[in-house]
């Protein structure tokens, strides 16, 4: 059976895209113009094979667990015996910081190690600031905080300026 290659325009989420798909002549394809019919898609795609968990659209279509409404929070660590300072940023503060108090026995960090060090309890965690603005600009606000703070070793606790967090 021959196939024409044909561009259809869709509405995905309310933005127009366009999509190119092989057409049958004796079953033409129909876009998918919802999200209902994007979801139905997306699972017979993947239903042909055996293995595929068929929860996967549902826990990509989900909207994040952010503790600032799809934002997040630059962070502030303080060693008080020394006034060496840590920032940070991170979706969820509480998980944040039960993270840093959980995981500082391997210290591989400079945090880690000086949590190791002087203990849990000579450090203080704040956050100085929360927003609903994207990732990207809350790096930026970290970056230029490490910079101002200057935190970065041997001053501060901070290995990095925050460009790989």
């Amino acid at each position: 059976m021959p196939t024409t290659l044909i561009e259809f325009p869709y509405v995905y989420w309310g933005i127009e895209c366009r999509k190119y798909a092989d057409v049958y002549k004796a079953a033409p394809f129909k876009p998918a113009v919802t999200l209902g019919g994007f979801i139905r898609r997306l699972r017979q795609r993947a239903s042909f094979l055996g293995y595929v968990d068929h929860t996967w659209v549902e826990r990509a279509l989900r909207e994040p667990l952010h503790g600032y409404n799809g934002g997040g929070a630059v962070y502030q660590i303080t060693q008080k015996s020394t006034g060496r300072k840590y920032i940070g940023i991170t979706d969820d503060p509480v998980a944040r910081k039960k993270a840093h108090l959980q995981n500082y026995q391997a210290g591989r960090t400079r945090l880690q190690r000086e949590i190791l060090r002087a203990g849990p309890n000579d450090f203080v965690f704040e956050i100085i600031i929360a927003s609903d603005c994207s990732r990207s600009t809350l790096k930026r606000i970290e970056r230029a905080l490490i910079k101002a703070e200057n935190t970065i070793w041997p001053n501060g606790l901070n290995s990095l300026r925050g460009d790989k967090s």
